[in-house]
């Protein structure tokens, strides 16, 4: 066959190809096929979501339990819980992180080096952790060795090593990890508006980590005196998640922690001043220098509510609508139609009493008035007309898929009733968030928001390249403070 032939073949073949396509594409029609391919398939309705409900015993000597029954994969996840966190660090600032950082350093005469290799060669792991509120021990493992696991979480509580070496070393450590953080701008933005807005001397103000003079003032003897006063048996709950019966961690406790005994040290509840914050001072700013920053570092505050309070479940509604969603109007406004910033979101913290309500972002130099303008803007949108009844709808969607996935896994189980447990919370708490968030009216959202929210009353922390930004802030509506009183003299101690 010649090349020719062959070529005019080809064409032949191809154009006999689409023809084909083409008559068959002709002869479908849209009505063919079984008619369930023709309708849209219903709904399933919603099922309800319920909180499990912990089973809950008491040790002999004192140690409340709570068990989280979940065998769907054969682990098991448990946190010891005591009262008693950064809070309670009182002149001695950083004192509870460094407490806790030593606290897992081996037990008895087992150096940290061999209670490591012990864990990993069984797939467990135990580690200890200070918040601004609790103390944790935490401890995971297969359901084939929560036995060895739990007696080593037990000794790591009942007998840690506290070794000189390991508490020199740790304290090092501590004053580095504090010296790193000054220069990470969002860190330090964040430590100035708690700082500000709280107070220098209120538990929630200072830096829970301490400052490098403060840590090092801390002796070992600190250490064993707040261990021995808040890590003990009446003063902690033992929260148990995963593939493990009542039975079980009954034997674990009384085989491990039946010689955990309590002490005589005194666990008062720290007394919480009201924030600095509370007073009505108008629009409050802070800027501090970080000379050729490409980028400026924007937090801002105003007091929110307790905790516990209704109207915090209520405010959660605004709160996703304002900044707590990745299509909430903040970061619809900054990101996606200025372009100012990678995302921005805002958040409310609720402790035992009001604390802060606020939003952080990151933005271009050039933008950072800019920014602030929008900031403003939104707040003071939601202050004045509330919330639409379509993001009252969306925001509740968004919450109640949240709300169930906080209890997917076993750490999610753990993180939810340390919270009740802590805050002597009834262990249906969860049913009750649920009902106030679903039952929530337009009214009753917009009613919350205005009372809660004040763009006139706001801390703005900005850290960047002041020589760039200062004109631009010059320029803000409403006025702010003066900007020469503006620059923060020294940073945080």
């Amino acid at each position: 066959m010649t090349k020719t032939y062959m070529q005019w073949l080809s064409v032949f073949f191809i154009v006999s190809i689409c023809g084909c396509a083409a008559k068959q594409v002709q002869l479908v029609s849209p009505e063919v096929g079984p008619s369930y391919m023709m309708e849209a398939p219903e709904l399933l309705k919603a099922k309800a979501f319920h909180a499990p409900k912990p089973i809950v015993f008491t040790a002999k000597n004192g140690l409340t339990v709570l068990l989280l029954k979940k065998d769907t994969l054969p682990l098991v996840k448990m946190r010891f819980v005591f009262r008693g966190g950064k809070i309670n660090d009182g002149s001695k600032s950083g004192l509870a992180q460094l407490s806790l950082d030593l606290l897992d350093e081996g037990y008895g005469t087992t150096s940290v080096t061999t209670m490591s290799e012990q864990l990993a060669n069984i797939g467990s792991g135990v580690s200890s952790e200070s918040y601004t509120e609790t103390l944790n021990v935490d401890l995971y493992a297969t359901k084939a060795h929560i036995d060895r696991t739990f007696e080593i979480a037990s000794k790591v509580i009942t007998q840690p090593r506290l070794a000189q070496e390991d508490f020199e070393r740790i304290k090092i450590d501590q004053i580095n990890y504090i010296q790193r953080k000054r220069k990470d701008p969002v860190a330090l933005a964040a430590q100035i508006m708690w700082q500000e807005a709280m107070g220098p001397s209120h538990p929630y103000g200072p830096n829970s980590n301490g400052s490098p003079d403060s840590v090092a003032k801390i002796t070992k003897q600190d250490v064993q005196t707040f261990l021995q006063t808040y890590v003990q048996p009446t003063n902690a709950a033992l929260i148990v998640a995963g593939d493990i019966t009542e039975k079980k961690v009954q034997e674990l406790v009384e085989k491990y922690l039946s010689t955990w005994k309590n002490t005589n040290q005194s666990t008062d509840e720290v007394a919480l001043s009201t924030p600095v914050r509370a007073q009505k001072q108008g629009t409050r700013l802070f800027l501090v220098n970080k000379a050729d920053a490409q980028q400026s570092v924007i937090y801002a505050s105003h007091l929110g509510l307790s905790g516990f309070s209704e109207d915090t479940d209520i405010l959660a509604i605004t709160n996703v609508a304002l900044g707590g969603s990745f299509t909430s109007r903040l970061n619809q406004n900054l990101r996606e139609n200025k372009g100012y910033t990678y995302s921005i979101w805002s958040r409310h913290m609720g402790y035992r009493i009001p604390t802060l309500f606020y939003t952080s972002t990151s933005v271009k130099t050039d933008a950072t008035a800019a920014s602030v303008q929008e900031i403003f803007h939104e707040f003071q949108a939601i202050q004045q007309k509330g919330i639409t009844s379509e993001e009252v709808l969306k925001s509740k969607a968004l919450l109640t898929k949240s709300f169930i996935s906080r209890f997917e896994d076993l750490s999610g189980l753990l993180n939810e009733y340390e919270f009740v447990w802590s805050n002597q919370l009834p262990y249906d708490y969860y049913d009750g968030v649920q009902t106030r968030q679903q039952q929530a009216t337009l009214a009753s959202a917009q009613q919350v928001a205005k009372k809660v929210i004040d763009w006139r009353d706001m801390d703005i922390v900005i850290v960047g390249d002041v020589a760039k930004i200062k004109s631009q802030l010059a320029q803000l509506d409403p006025k702010v403070v003066d900007l020469k009183k503006a620059i923060y003299p020294n940073l945080p101690q």
